[in-house]
């Protein structure tokens, strides 16, 4: 039976984490990370200046919302991915 084991250090834990993003999305964590904050940067700036021409605020709210929760759920998952066959250490 398989556990999760806990990481030893900071520098082993973001470096399993940027192998992980590498190899799901062939970029760098750091890569990963500014594309996500610019991201979300640009969503709320974005819903903040629709609902100042008018649109409706809920709407508004809830397409910042999921931008800002998208990438969240996309680390979750990477960091909850089971181990493959082959990166498993027995």
């Amino acid at each position: 039976m398989a556990t999760r084991q806990h990481k030893s250090t900071t520098r082993e834990s973001i470096r399993e984490c940027n192998e992980a993003v590498s190899r799901r999305f062939h970029v760098t964590l750091a890569v990963y990370k500014t594309i996500k904050a610019t991201t979300q940067l640009i969503g709320v700036v974005g819903g903040i200046l629709a609902m100042q021409q008018g649109a409706d605020p809920m709407t508004s709210l809830t397409i910042i919302g999921a931008i800002l929760v998208g990438p969240e759920i996309l680390e979750y998952t990477i960091a909850n991915e089971p181990p493959r066959d082959h990166d498993r250490k027995d």
